[in-house]
């Protein structure tokens, strides 16, 4: 009898023990399911957030482009924009800006070595006795013809061979 007591006794507590275990799983899974859900949601806002600067953006490029629209409409949009950027700002947007930086440096560093090919190609054409020009330029300047005549050939042939079947 005693062995009996003793027995359901502990067997009482195992299923405690259990039932407990059981109410801290489906706690932590609630926890765990909550916060996922928190994360959708940052997503979602986050997503909605840049698709309302895009349509901002839009917005004032079309107005730009049209021309019907004042100033004060263009700076009125931008102060809208900028305080629904601020308000929410993460680390993303600092990073754009950084990157129009380096886009706009390096479209500087081809616009200046396009200018300095064409200044260049200028003073070899004006002065025929230039002995650098002579032995450098004049060579270069017509194999880079060259190879564009022929990169134009080239694609024309493909055009017709390959493109202009798919349409006609």
């Amino acid at each position: 009898m005693y062995m009996k007591d003793l027995d359901s006794q502990l067997e009482r507590q195992w299923q405690k023990k259990l039932q407990k275990k059981r109410e801290d799983e489906a706690r932590q899974k609630e926890l765990e399911e909550k916060e996922k859900q928190k994360k959708r949601q940052e997503k979602k806002a986050e997503k909605e957030r840049r698709r309302r600067e895009h349509e901002v953006r839009r917005e004032q490029e079309i107005l730009a482009q049209s021309g019907d629209t004042s100033d004060e409409d263009i700076n009125r949009e931008r102060e809208k924009q900028k305080y629904n950027g601020s308000h929410k700002a993460g680390k993303r947007g600092k990073g754009k800006k950084g990157g129009s930086c380096v886009k706009l440096v390096l479209f500087s560093f081809l616009a200046l070595i396009i200018a300095l090919l064409v200044a260049i190609d200028f003073h070899c054409n004006a002065s025929q006795r230039d002995q650098l020009c002579i032995t450098y330029w004049h060579p270069a300047r017509s194999q880079v013809l060259a190879a564009w005549t022929q990169s134009k050939i080239f694609l024309t042939n493909f055009y017709h061979r390959h493109i202009e079947k798919l349409f006609f």
